[in-house]
């Protein structure tokens, strides 16, 4: 947005032009390092940061947009402002709506102190804000939400009615506990639920579905009527469980083409008896695995025997020692 905002002083007749461009990004990964390196106060920044957002949509004349991004350290204190920027947004007909209201690399917010996303269906209740009522939301392919309390009835609505969604993500929701995802969505591709610690369960119907990325807790099987995915993740508590339940899950991994597995903990005893389904198709395999004291490659030689057409292998051990660092091992096989 700064830098369509600069054309602006290369000619009169361009002055105006900015106030018409389709795709709004609100970077401020530089002002975030600041806040990050103490060099900036977020005290002063967040009401500067709402000026801008608000004087920039204040002056917009384009009558739909692509894209709308906000990046930047807000929380509940800051609803009145998100709830209109998000309802101006829908009224835009945009395409691409991303809130990253993250702290930064080192933040974690309290559950209640998160931006509350609001309620669709216009009721309000303790977990909305704002009932904004859309009725233009038929153009969404894209919706990425950060560090915004969503749960599972409102996302819901958006895999129903937005027939064009392609994809959804979601992370370090607090209030996000059931999802499930109608066949009604026809279009979406892409499925990402990441750090979300409620979660108890994921029910998928999505046909189309490509690729599925999950971290968090233990739940019950998600894809059991899915289109097969050719591209998994999985991470956190309910990848240490996944591990050894290969087999019960086998006849959902048949067209999987890439697979990684990301454990915060793990321990190799009865590893190497474990049994897997043959994965003909998968070709790109990674595993990234948290250990104090490493592991061993070789513990996971039935995985990998199971994987006859593997191109790609990526194997990634983060060690803690006695530095405030962790120490990264990376090993990468290709093979033609």
């Amino acid at each position: 947005m700064k830098e369509a905002g600069r054309t602006s002083l290369l000619s009169k007749r361009w002055r105006y032009t900015w106030t018409y461009i389709a795709g709004l990004n609100f970077d401020s990964l530089h002002i975030m390092f600041g806040i990050e390196l103490r060099e900036k106060k977020i005290e002063v920044e967040r009401p500067l940061y709402l000026s801008w957002v608000n004087q920039v949509l204040k002056s917009h004349n384009a009558p739909t947009i692509d894209e709308f991004r906000v990046q930047f350290d807000l929380d509940e204190t800051c609803r009145f402002d998100i709830d209109n920027w998000v309802n101006f947004a829908m009224e835009k007909r945009v395409r691409r709506l991303e809130l990253d209201l993250s702290e930064g690399v080192a933040g974690s917010r309290e559950e209640e102190d998160n931006y509350n996303f609001p309620n669709p269906y216009g009721i309000t209740n303790y977990l909305h804000s704002l009932s904004l009522g859309f009725t233009s939301c038929n153009f969404l392919t894209n919706l990425l939400l950060t560090d915004v309390n969503v749960n599972g009835q409102v996302l819901e609505y958006f895999l129903t009615n937005c027939p064009l969604l392609e994809q959804l993500f979601v992370k370090s929701s607090y209030s996000l506990v059931n999802l499930k995802v109608p066949d009604l969505s026809l279009k979406l591709k892409h499925l990402e639920i990441i750090n979300c610690f409620n979660v108890e369960s994921i029910e998928i119907f999505a046909i189309n579905l490509m690729s599925f990325r999950y971290y968090g807790p233990k739940i019950s099987l998600p894809f059991k009527n899915v289109q097969q995915p050719i591209d998994l993740f999985i991470g956190g508590q309910y990848c240490d469980y996944l591990i050894y339940k290969f087999l019960e899950i086998s006849t959902y991994l048949s067209q999987l083409e890439s697979l990684t597995l990301q454990m915060p903990s793990f321990m190799e005893l009865g590893l190497e008896d474990a049994k897997f389904p043959v994965l003909n198709k998968l070709k790109r395999l990674e595993l990234k695995i948290r250990s104090i004291d490493g592991i061993r490659l070789l513990a996971f030689a039935p995985l990998i025997e199971a994987c006859p057409f593997l191109s790609i292998f990526v194997f990634q051990v983060i060690t803690s020692t006695s530095q405030p660092a962790f120490l990264i091992y990376e090993v990468y096989c290709f093979r033609d």
